[in-house]
């Protein structure tokens, strides 16, 4: 509910020739969070206060919450609604009862032998995700609440841009979710130490953010096709890093992080740019919200795929009981889903949809 305000709020409240600069500030901040959040959960956790073990991990968001309740209540300006604007309850069970047959079955269908019924439930995601958009269009004709416009459905370059935002984004949770078995599962990292070896990543974040937040709308094609491409590289180049004969170590991929997170830090402002460009009027905060909807789907999505591929693999080299060498095998695997990711959207940024808004 609260993740697809972010974006939303800013799209209204800031100017378009400003809001380059804040989906580059937005993506400086996931970066700030990136760096913060495996290192501060690994150490929580190595401290093992009062016996919690890693229950601490999850009971350090009440107070983080409550301060961030605190501070928006405080600096969040008031965006007025449009109060004539209902919820359409019968657009949001359709969406996530789609979602649910794509993802569940992708989540459980190895660990239960992938029985008939888990493609069933995939195959019938598809109807209902066209039920999805006829509602939508029957709700606009009625001029009823909708979940997403349907003039936003009826937007080639938002829905392509969207849907490749939602690919990319993807990949980066799905990664660190095998990242983090192969180091403490596969060769007994604690969790600290699997943090600070994730940190490299969340340091080229945080620097290509700071710089892309300067440029603006200028050249969102260069950095969204660089961007996508030290992404792959660094990738590529993990994928030949692991391998039986060198274990990894807490420095071993720091500079293929690195350049992954300056990927992912000088794509994100044009990414959201591509998307949103073509948006104005009334449908500027939807398109906004929706988009980071999307991504969280596609987040889960991506986990759902990564984590498939990676234990896919891992019980077809180790079987019952793998040792070290499966678990790089299967880190090595799992890589490839975010290498051909990164290649369709570079591919995208030079021959997709291109945004509206003309460079400042």
């Amino acid at each position: 509910m609260m993740t697809p305000q972010t974006l939303a709020i800013a799209q209204v409240i800031f100017p378009p020739e400003e809001r380059a600069g804040i989906f580059a500030l937005f993506g400086f901040a996931s970066g700030l969070a990136a760096v913060t959040g495996p290192l501060l959960g690994g150490f929580l956790i190595h401290l093992d206060i009062a016996g919690l073990t890693w229950r601490p991990i999850f009971l350090i968001n009440i107070p983080v919450g409550i301060l961030a309740i605190v501070l928006g209540l405080r600096i969040i300006p008031k965006v007025a609604g449009i109060r004539t604007l209902g919820v359409d309850f019968v657009g949001i069970a359709i969406a996530a009862l789609a979602l649910l047959l794509i993802t569940y079955p992708m989540i459980e269908g190895r660990s239960l032998g992938w029985p008939v019924w888990t493609f069933a439930m995939m195959a019938a995601s598809i109807p209902l995700f066209y039920l999805f958009v006829k509602w939508q269009q029957r709700q606009a004709a009625n001029d009823a609440p909708e979940v997403l416009p349907a003039t936003l459905l009826s937007n080639r370059a938002f829905i392509t841009n969207a849907l490749l935002s939602s690919l990319f984004f993807s990949v980066i949770p799905g990664f660190f979710f095998a990242f983090t078995f192969y180091f403490q599962d596969g060769y007994g990292f604690e969790p600290f130490e699997s943090g600070i070896a994730s940190l490299p990543f969340s340091f080229g974040v945080l620097f290509a953010s700071a710089y892309s937040s300067r440029l603006g709308t200028r050249g969102q094609t260069e950095r969204l096709l660089g961007g996508a491409v030290l992404l792959a590289l660094g990738f590529l180049a993990m994928s030949f890093l692991s391998s039986p004969e060198n274990p990894p170590t807490i420095w071993r991929y720091a500079a293929p992080l690195f350049a992954a997170g300056i990927g992912l830090g000088l794509a994100v402002s044009p990414m959201f740019q591509r998307a949103l460009g073509s948006v104005v009027g009334r449908d500027a905060g939807a398109a906004s919200g929706g988009l980071q909807a999307i991504q969280q789907a596609g987040g889960a999505i991506g986990v759902a795929v990564t984590g498939e591929l990676f234990f896919a693999q891992l019980v077809r080299t180790g079987g019952a009981t793998p040792g070290a060498d499966a678990y790089t095998a299967a880190f090595h695997f799992a890589l490839w889903y975010g290498i051909v990711a990164f290649i369709i959207v570079a591919l995208s940024a030079m021959f997709g949809p291109k945004p509206a808004i003309k460079p400042a």
